[in-house]
């Protein structure tokens, strides 16, 4: 995740629906998510993006490089991934295909 909150930020997920003939004011909070703090503790997180996108480990000189280059990289495969979605969605995504290699299904 790549974000510009405070490691401490008190994180929630969304209000969960009102339910009919409830009475007084919605709920603007859903239930507590952990702190970011706690996700970066989780062994599991450094290795989602590696292992789901494939994305290596950068080699650039800075540590100021390095942390203009890898949300970039986030944001230019959300963005395919979103333009993609809605291609497919309409029912215009063109897969391409050889001769020797059969894609069912588009890839990156």
């Amino acid at each position: 995740m790549i974000t510009r909150l405070r490691l401490d930020a008190a994180l929630y997920e969304p209000a969960p629906p009102r339910k009919p003939g409830q009475m007084g004011r919605p709920r603007v909070k859903g239930k507590r998510l952990p702190t970011l703090e706690e996700v970066l503790k989780n062994p599991k997180t450094n290795e989602e993006v590696r292992a789901h996108l494939g994305f290596e480990t950068q080699r650039q000189w800075s540590d100021l490089a390095i942390a203009r280059s890898t949300p970039s990289i986030l944001g230019l495969f959300s963005l395919v991934t979103l333009m993609a979605h809605q291609l497919a969605k309409d029912g215009k995504l063109p897969v391409r295909q050889d001769a020797w290699y059969q894609k069912p299904l588009p890839t990156f």
